[in-house]
């Protein structure tokens, strides 16, 4: 067990420490390495004289053939000494180069070093400048910087050198005596008033050029955001900041910028504006609305007009209109100022049957509108009906009570019975704009006959109905089907008692008009409940007529109605239709065939035939007995051409036709997408049928007039479809040709035409590029195209100075500092057939201030939210050096490197590595929760300020690959083994179920021990972590013996963790590491990769 970690053990960790370190991580900060270098030599001269300085190159053992710099001077102080101000240098001549030097712009001399062959040039003078010193100048000294330094190697595909470069200074004797400091002369905003939120561009200005870098102090009042100092860089009288307002104001405010130095104080008043209102929408007529909707006549109606807003100060005059002279309604209404609605009243008069009135009211053109719905005065009951009319003990019948008119509301009716051996509700509901309402009446089970008296009442008014309970059987009901008959033709009436009798009972009969035969009577067995007689129409009957039909038994009696009508001995076939009239491709309709009377007894058979053999249908359509229709259906045969079928119906000596267009299945279209395509594409032609009524596949033949377009010999449909789809391939063509695409059905042709072009060539460029100003970029483009065709290419949007190689593809750049931003440089490929293809290649030239873009954890390179106590960072950014990388070489780690210097809240923070685009310091130890401003300052110029904030942890696990993902920087305990897969290259092996493995972390939080800030944490004594730490792998728990800073080192912790028993063999576990905060809550690393290896039995 790692219960304690002794000093032995803390030296084994240390030399792991450092293998693992130099191979992941930390060691993945770029390396110092040796580079060639330039250097400028010194000179001295008076105003008026001249000053020659010269360049030499140090190859630090670098072949290099060719070399460029820009030398950067201040105007007018110094100038190129007339027009052969340069010379070629020995070094140069002995290489068989020459120097050529030019005037840029005022202040830049750009030198170039070349010559018709690839010899390295030694180290010595490649060139000599002479400046011509101001006559007028006041300066004492005037500075010389290098920009833009590069050069080639000796290869034949010469590739970019990094050359270091270091300037001088040209000292002037000056006879006059030094001029006074330059004083704070104003801070001045691009414009004079914003509207939150929003910002401002500002600057602050000197009397003159600053002879020293100054930091002017910022503040600003009335909600405005500004930063708390900018800097001046020596030599330069201002410097730009940004004034911000995030918050909208609601009156017009002053917001007053202070910038002051050394004791002065200057001013500028930026006006911060409310933003304006939104457009009020216009007030519109919204609604009428009437309540009630429904009212009897001679009552009021009450309404209401509504806007969409409130009125205006005159207020809404809405004119008002009824479509009845039964409702009245003002001529207008005003709704007043402020208000949304007013109310007005429509009166009715009496009417006498049921009216419906729109109410409309107008405004600005716009209607709104109501109905009113008047019913008649309310009156009495017309009637309350039962049937059956007689019960039997137990039984139940159904009654209505009818009102002759639509209730106007929901209507209550009275109900009671005389009799309490009859059960009937205590009321029954009419419902609104109904005339009735049926209730459920129940006689009790008793063995004597009686009578009850039912009674409906409602406003005073009444209606009877008396209802019979009998233990003797009663007619229930008579009914007769059909309901019509005809002459001499009859109907089956059935008769229906209430209920079955012991003995046989007689129903007398009796017709109302004697032209229907009824007999007298008929008998219904004991035990049966109903039978049934025929009525016959007289052949007599001349006339439509109804007929009454009565059954009663001891008084109790019920009625059916029998229509009669003439027998026309003309009956004949009047009218056929079929629907649909076209059948496309096959299909069926159904016709219906119309008599001129109804049907006689026994019904009347039509005979139904065809004009075309591809019809089927019956033979005859049947018309029932006493029905003037009848209905058949045929079916249509899938054909390939078009014709015209007459279907026709016969009875008698008359016949009816009609017509059904029979239309040919065939292919309507033949439609190809795209209709141009580059060869290797595909593509994809549909074929439209007429009709997607087809049962059956069917099969149309494809065809391709050109080789190169490949398409299937046939197609099939799918059943029920009106559509085919098929897929047509294409080869390599090398020039422009035109496929016509074919299909063929039963003589039907149809086709389309689709364009093959030949296929671009395929351009091969790197992705984005990122450089500096002065620093070069190149790379080769090339093309093939994929038949083979000849292939040029071209450049557009070339940037200023660039220069493209069309014969070898090379492309060189060396950007100036005024072409810092991302370009885009377009690369075309054209073949012999005039196909291109253009792509982009992006050069993102950096800045070569300091740019933040992120602090992230330097472990897992997450954007994990801020420093953690003792944690090593990453700022992530650009410019924040112009020279070759370097790393922190001793202990304790200083607080400059590479001249970089970090400064949180004005104090200076240890710097493990300073490289372009990346710092890695060490967080300092402020209490969590704490806001922080952080500062990037270098030779390059000094940042904006990143604010963050300081938490309890932010832990990261080191990788091998230093990305934050993969395998993890882990050991196996006590050893100088990595727990991964074998490898040949670095000590490894899974770690086994069991053993103990060596976390190496950052950002696990305070320690227990006070270790100094870039101090490494002592060998002789533990710094454990505060916090609770757990490790989790394989997404379990696993025992920790140890966590805290690894002895020896700046910011690197340690994690000591017992790999489970019983874990299996894997190459990628993987591992986490799990802080516990204060509060409760938890934060996690990123996870790694451990190789394990299952122990075996």
């Amino acid at each position: 067990m790692l219960g304690k970690i002794s000093q032995g053990t803390c030296v084994l960790m240390r030399s792991r420490i450092i293998q693992i370190i130099l191979a992941v991580a930390v060691a993945a900060i770029p390396a110092l390495a040796q580079s060639a270098s330039l250097s400028l030599s010194s000179a001295t001269g008076a105003p008026g004289g001249t000053a020659t300085l010269s360049v030499t190159l140090a190859t630090h053992g670098v072949q290099i053939a060719g070399v460029q710099w820009d030398l950067l001077y201040t105007p007018p102080d110094l100038s190129p000494n007339g027009s052969s101000f340069y010379v070629t240098g020995g070094a140069a001549t002995a290489a068989g180069k020459q120097t050529t030097c030019n005037i840029v712009s005022p202040g830049d001399v750009r030198c170039l070093v070349v010559g018709f062959n690839s010899t390295a040039i030694n180290d010595g003078v490649l060139a000599g400048i002479t400046f011509t010193i101001s006559s007028s100048t006041t300066v004492h000294a005037s500075q010389l910087t290098f920009s833009g330094v590069s050069g080639t190697d000796t290869s034949s595909n010469p590739q970019s050198v990094s050359i270091n470069a270091t300037g001088s200074t040209v000292s002037i004797a000056q006879n006059n005596p030094t001029p006074p400091p330059a004083t704070l002369s104003s801070v001045i905003c691009n414009q004079n008033a914003i509207t939150p939120p929003g910002s401002a561009a500002c600057a602050v200005y000197l009397s003159a050029n600053a002879a020293s870098g100054v930091t002017v102090n910022l503040s600003a009042g009335s909600g405005m955001s500004v930063p708390g100092s900018v800097s001046i860089a020596a030599g330069t009288s201002s410097a730009p900041f940004a004034a911000s307002a995030s918050l909208p104001v609601l009156t017009p405010t002053t917001a007053i910028i202070n910038a002051t130095l050394s004791g002065v104080t200057r001013t500028f008043s930026l006006n911060l504006s409310p933003a304006a209102p939104p457009p009020s929408a216009p007030v519109t007529l919204s609604s009428l609305h009437c309540s009630p909707s429904t009212v009897a006549g001679g009552t009021s109606v009450s309404c209401t007009v509504s806007l969409s807003g409130a009125a205006p100060a005159s207020g809404t005059t809405v004119s008002l209109t009824s479509s009845s002279a039964n409702v009245v309604v003002p001529a207008s209404v005003s709704v007043p100022n402020g208000a949304n609605s007013v109310g007005f009243n429509a009166f009715t008069t009496v009417v006498s049957s049921m009216q419906t009135a729109s109410i409309s009211a107008s405004a600005g053109g716009v209607t709104q509108s109501a109905n009113v719905i008047l019913q008649p005065a309310m009156g009495s009951l017309s009637s309350l009906t039962c049937s059956p009319a007689a019960l039997p003990p137990g039984g139940s019948t159904t009654c209505v009570v009818l009102t002759g008119y639509a209730v106007p509301a929901a209507t209550n009716v009275s109900l009671t019975s005389n009799n309490q051996k009859v059960a009937v509700p205590g009321s029954v509901t009419i419902q609104a704009g109904a005339t009735s309402a049926s209730f459920t009446v129940t006689a009790q089970t008793v063995t004597t006959d009686f009578s009850a008296t039912l009674t409906a009442a409602l406003n005073n008014a009444s209606v009877t109905f008396s209802l019979q309970v009998s233990t003797q059987a009663s007619i229930q009901s008579v009914n007769c089907s059909p309901t019509t008959v005809v002459a001499g033709a009859s109907a089956t009436c059935t008769v229906t008692l209430t209920q079955a009798s012991g003995s046989p009972i007689n129903v007398l009969l009796s017709a109302s008009d004697p032209k229907l035969s009824i007999p007298l009577l008929v008998q219904i067995g004991a035990g049966a409940t109903s039978t049934t007689f025929k009525a016959t129409a007289a052949t007599s009957v001349n006339a439509n007529k109804s007929v009454t039909i009565s059954a009663g038994i001891s008084g109790i009696i019920s009625t059916a109605t029998l229509n009669l009508s003439p027998l026309d001995t003309k009956l004949s076939v009047t009218k056929l239709t079929c629907t649909p009239q076209t059948l496309t491709g096959g299909g069926a309709a159904s016709c219906n065939v119309t008599l001129s009377v109804a049907a006689p007894a026994g019904g009347a058979s039509v005979v139904i035939s065809a004009g075309s053999t591809q019809m089927t249908m019956p033979g005859t359509a049947q018309v029932a007995e006493g029905s003037t229709s009848g209905q058949f259906n045929l079916t249509s045969a899938l054909i390939d051409h078009d014709e015209n079928a007459a279907i026709s119906a016969t009875y008698g000596g008359s016949s009816a036709q009609t017509m059904v267009a029979l239309v040919g299945l065939k292919p309507l279209s033949l439609s190809c997408s795209p209709k141009s395509v580059t060869s290797k594409a595909s593509f994809n032609c549909q074929i439209a049928l007429n009709s997607a009524q087809v049962t059956s596949s069917l099969s149309l033949s494809v065809s391709s007039s050109n080789e190169h377009a490949i398409a299937p010999a046939s197609v099939s449909n799918q059943l029920r479809q009106a559509t085919i789809i098929f897929p047509v391939s294409t080869t390599l063509v090398s020039n422009v040709q035109s496929s016509v695409i074919a299909a063929v059905f039963h003589g039907i042709t149809i086709h389309d035409t689709v364009t093959i072009s030949p296929a671009a060539p395929i351009l091969n460029l790197p992705g984005r590029l990122g450089t500096r100003p002065g620093k070069l970029v190149g790379f080769t483009v090339t093309a093939s195209d994929p038949a083979g065709l000849p292939v040029s290419i071209t450049v557009s949007g070339i940037l200023g100075g660039a220069v493209f190689n069309a014969i070898n593809g090379y492309f060189s750049w060396i950007p100036l500092a005024t072409q810092i931003g991302i370009h885009s440089v377009h690369f075309t490929a054209t073949n012999l057939a005039l196909v291109s293809t253009t792509q982009d290649v992006v050069v993102d030239v950096g800045s070569d201030t300091p740019i933040i873009l992120s602090l992230a954890n330097a472990a897992s390179f997450q954007d994990d939210g801020g420093c953690s106590p003792n944690a090593v960072v990453s700022l992530l950014g650009a410019g924040f050096v112009n020279m070759t990388s370097k790393s922190a070489q001793d202990s304790p780690i200083p607080t400059e490197v590479n001249g970089v210097r970090i400064k949180v809240d004005g104090g200076y923070q240890p710097v493990l590595f300073a490289g372009e685009e990346q710092v890695n310091f060490q967080c300092p130890a402020l209490a969590p929760g704490d806001k922080f401003t952080l500062i990037v300052e270098s030779s390059t110029g000094v940042s904006a300020p990143l604010n963050s904030t300081m938490r309890w942890a932010r832990p990261g696990i080191f990788t091998l690959d230093a990305t934050g993902k993969g395998q993890g920087a882990v050991l196996i305990a006590n050893s100088a083994t990595i727990a991964m897969p074998h490898s040949t290259t670095l000590p490894s092996q899974p770690a086994k179920g069991g053993e103990y493995i060596s976390i190496y972390a950052t950002g696990l939080g305070p320690v227990k021990l006070d270790v100094a800030p870039g101090q490494a944490a002592p060998l002789d004594k533990l710094a454990n972590a505060k916090l609770v730490v757990d490790v989790l792998i394989d997404g379990k728990s696993v025992p920790v013996t140890f966590a805290g800073l690894a002895p020896g080192y700046t910011g690197l912790y340690q994690v000591n963790a017992q790999v489970p028993a019983t874990v299996v063999t894997r190459d990628a576990v993987p591992v986490q590491v799990v802080v516990h905060l204060p509060d409760g809550s938890s934060v996690s690393s990123n996870i790694v990769t451990i190789a394990t290896s299952a122990n075996v039995q």
